[in-house]
C-alpha cells in the first residue's frame, strides 16, 4: 500500500516518515518544490505517476501572527491547495487524510470541544484552515479530517524550541496563563495517524470518514506547560533564566488573537479508531533530551 505525503519537509511530516518504518506501508513524501499542492497541473501529473492509495495533506502555512499581514497566502496553501488536492483525490477515488486545527475554534467554550461543536475562528490562520476543511469536505467522498493542537517536535520551529533558546538568552520571561491547550508531540500524531490508516485498510465495514480530533493530555495553560519545560531542561544542563511570571492574554500582545481554550475532546477518535489519548510529558522529556543531549 502506497502512501503519499505532501509538505514532506514539515515538522510533522518528518515524523510521519519516521513512525512509517513500523509499519507495512510504502511512504512518498515530496516537498513543495516537488508537489504544490496550489497549482492543479502539478497534483494531477504527481498523482498520476505516483498511484497513491492514500494520500496525507500536511503541507500548510503555520504561521499564525504572519498570517494576519499575509491573508491572500494563507488562504492560498490553506485553503485552496486543500480543495485542488481533494478534488484530485476524489476524481481518482483516493482517500485523503487532512490535517486542520483547534484554531478552527475561538475558545470562548469551557469544555473540550467536540467535532460538531460550531466553528468560529478567531484569526487569518484559524479562518484558512477552517476554508481547507470546507472544500475537503464538498470535493472528496473518502476523507478524513484530522483536528490537532499544540503540536512540537524535533524538527522545524515549535513553542519548545523557542522557550529553550530564551532560557539561554533571558532572566525572565513572561508566559500566558490563561490560555489552556493540550501540547502534543508529532510523534503521536504521526502515530495516530497511521493508525487510522492502518484500521482503513483493514476495515470488513464501510468507513466512517469524517472529522476527529486527537491530542495529548492533560490540558494546561503556556505557562505550566512551560514550568513543566524549564524543569525538565534543568536536569541536563543550567541556564540563564532566573524567573518564569504568568500574565494574561491581555498583557501580551500579538498580531493574530488565540482562543483561551484549545482543548479538543478526543472521544470520537478513540470510539471509532480505537486511539487512546497519551499524555505529552514523555514526548517532551524525549524531545528535550534529544535537543540538549
Amino acid at each position: 500500500m502506497k502512501i503519499l505525503i505532501t509538505g514532506a519537509q514539515g515538522q510533522l511530516a518528518w515524523d510521519l516518515i519516521n513512525a512509517q518504518q513500523a509499519t507495512s506501508f510504502e511512504c512518498i513524501g515530496l516537498s513543495r518544490k516537488e508537489l504544490d499542492i496550489t497549482h492543479e497541473d502539478n497534483i494531477q501529473s504527481v498523482l498520476s505517476e505516483v498511484k497513491p492509495n492514500t494520500v496525507i495533506n500536511v503541507a500548510a502555512y503555520t504561521q499564525v501572527d504572519r498570517a494576519e499581514e499575509e491573508k491572500d497566502l494563507a488562504f492560498q496553501i490553506n485553503g485552496l491547495g486543500p480543495q485542488l488536492l481533494a478534488k484530485q483525490c476524489n476524481t481518482r477515488n483516493i482517500p485523503l487524510i487532512h490535517v486542520s486545527t483547534n484554531y478552527v475554534f475561538d475558545g470562548k467554550q469551557t469544555q473540550p470541544y467536540r467535532e460538531e461543536d460550531p466553528t468560529h475562528p478567531i484569526n487569518v490562520y484559524g479562518a484558512s484552515k477552517l476554508e481547507g476543511e470546507i472544500h475537503v469536505k464538498n470535493e472528496c467522498a473518502q476523507h478524513i479530517i484530522l483536528r490537532v493542537s499544540g503540536l512540537f517536535g524535533k524538527h522545524g520551529n515549535n513553542f519548545v524550541k523557542t522557550m529553550l533558546r530564551l532560557f539561554q538568552e533571558r532572566e525572565e520571561l513572561n508566559v500566558v496563563d490563561d490560555q489552556f491547550i493540550c501540547p502534543t508531540p508529532t510523534c503521536d500524531i504521526a502515530t495516530s495517524i497511521w493508525q487510522i490508516i492502518e484500521r482503513l485498510s483493514t476495515a470488513t465495514q464501510k468507513p466512517q470518514w469524517g472529522t476527529y480530533h486527537y491530542n495529548s493530555s492533560p490540558p494546561v495553560s503556556w505557562y505550566q506547560f512551560t514550568e513543566t519545560l524549564l524543569e525538565i531542561a534543568r536536569t541536563h544542563r543550567s541556564f540563564r533564566i532566573q524567573a518564569l511570571h504568568a500574565i494574561s492574554t491581555d498583557q501580551f500582545k500579538t498580531a493574530a488573537k488565540r482562543p483561551l481554550n484549545s482543548v479538543l475532546n478526543c472521544e470520537k477518535i478513540f470510539k471509532v479508531f480505537g486511539i487512546e489519548q497519551r499524555s505529552w510529558e514523555p514526548g517532551l522529556r524525549q524531545l528535550i533530551e534529544d535537543l540538549l543531549r
